[in-house]
């Protein structure tokens, strides 16, 4: 499937690494034929590519800016930029941000309200695609679109935020409630899905991807954000009936690639992505159960070289404990000893002396049988 005709336009966000502006300007004017300069920051929309500063970034580094593109040709260009970027030593961090502007002067309210009705459900898709430092509300510069209309679960979250969409009367106001994000007083053109560009140019902006110098990653983006804005014009979007069932990546993606309807390649690619971050997420878990065991145990030994000295003490005290113990025992069984002999000698004495009784008894009744038996013949 070829990309349809919609305009579109890029903003890549590079390290220059040491170089100027206008020197990496120069290198990727001689790699790719395609006229591009060095400009002053601004927002209007340029006529040819341009690299200019950006304070989120640092500006000792750019922001390339393309011309309104639009088709294969278009896309062919954003390819080229991007791996002469590359070429030219260009790198990205995590501060870095690749935008994509979508034309949107066409639409009419009704087609505007279902453009953001469709973000706000394809949320949970574009964040598994995503690192985790640009889902949800992890960054400052990219925020969700749907989290700050209330409800515990993501569905109940998604028909708020439809409620609140279906209310705007008008395309400013629609504007003000899918850039407010459901807070009063809170617009901001800091959404994965900026409606604020609308107010400078005809073009609403996909603000969510990470900074890259590779080529495939821009052109399978781009491929994703002009058809989510073809296919929302012709959508008739739904609110979601299970409030409270649970959003499954998987499930979310799949049902976004197929709505879509991108080539295979794109959807191929999708599903790879959304499968190394979820690794990356089951890596990470698993390295930091690590550290905090690594943590655990060299907080259980600093406590233990910390209880030392109070240890020795206690040890000291329990040997002294245990001396005192095994003394009183040896005393215990010497007194123990003493008083089973007393017991024993008096025993022994008292049978003597009942003995020598016995035997008195004897002998004084034997004498007095004899004297008796004497005196009957005398």
């Amino acid at each position: 499937m070829t990309l349809s005709n919609r305009t579109f336009g890029v903003e890549l966000e590079v390290i220059l690494n040491g170089k100027t502006r206008a020197g990496v300007a120069q290198e990727v004017r001689r790699a790719t034929g395609i006229n591009i300069r060095e400009e002053r920051y601004g927002h209007t929309v340029p006529n040819a590519w341009k690299i200019v500063t950006d304070g989120s970034i640092g500006h000792q580094n750019g922001e390339v800016v393309s011309p309104v593109l639009s088709g294969e040709e278009g896309l062919e260009q954003a390819h080229k930029i991007t791996e002469a970027l590359k070429a030219a030593g260009c790198t990205v961090n995590p501060a870095c941000g690749f935008h994509v502007h979508v034309g949107a002067g066409d639409l009419d309210l009704n087609q505007l309200r279902k453009l953001a009705v469709n973000f706000v459900h394809a949320e949970t898709a574009m964040d598994c695609i995503m690192p985790v430092s640009r889902r949800a509300d992890k960054n400052t510069y990219v925020q969700s679109n749907r989290s700050g209309f209330g409800g515990e679960t993501e569905n109940q979250k998604i028909n708020n935020a439809i409620k609140a969409y279906e209310r705007a009367q008008t395309k400013a106001a629609l504007i003000t409630h899918v850039s407010s994000n459901g807070s009063a007083g809170g617009a901001s053109r800091y959404r994965k899905l900026n409606f604020q560009a609308l107010n400078r140019q005809p073009s609403v902006e996909f603000r969510q991807h990470q900074g890259t110098v590779e080529s495939e990653k821009v052109v399978n983006w781009v491929r994703l954000c002009v058809a989510f804005v073809d296919r929302s014009i012709v959508s008739r979007p739904r609110p979601r009936t299970a409030l409270n069932a649970k959003h499954v990546e998987t499930a979310e993606l799949g049902q976004l690639l197929t709505w879509l309807r991108l080539e295979p390649e794109a959807c191929k690619f999708f599903r790879a992505r959304r499968k190394e971050f979820s690794q990356r997420a089951v890596e990470r878990a698993a390295q930091q159960q690590r550290e905090a065991a690594a943590r655990a145990e060299a907080e259980r030994l600093a406590a233990w070289e910390a209880d030392a000295p109070a240890r020795a003490i206690r040890e000291a005290e329990a040997a002294a404990q245990a001396a005192r113990e095994e003394e009183a025992r040896h005393t215990a069984a010497a007194q123990a000893a003493a008083e089973a002999e007393r017991v024993a000698r008096e025993q022994r004495e008292a049978r003597a002396v009942e003995q020598t009784r016995y035997f008195a008894e004897r002998r004084a009744a034997a004498e007095a049988a004899l004297a008796a038996a004497m005196s009957a013949r005398g």
